[in-house]
């Protein structure tokens, strides 16, 4: 699992779209960033998703893993 945060403009660019496309191919759970406003003023994914929220996936994915 990853959670990453990053400027928006790096969360849209293609490359950042390909790499996070091949993790997922691997089976990687690919938490997306909360939106908020950025520093010069426009809005959009850029700050980690909430520690609740990464928990919440985590438990999730390991419950839905989970082996009888």
């Amino acid at each position: 699992m990853v959670a990453p945060s990053m400027n928006k403009f790096m969360w849209e660019h293609p490359a950042t779209e390909t790499h996070l496309a091949r993790l997922q191919s691997w089976n990687v759970c690919v938490i997306p960033p909360r939106e908020k406003r950025l520093a010069g003023g426009d809005f959009g994914p850029a700050a980690m998703a909430k520690p609740e929220g990464i928990a919440e996936s985590v438990g999730r994915t390991l419950s839905a893993n989970r082996k009888p």
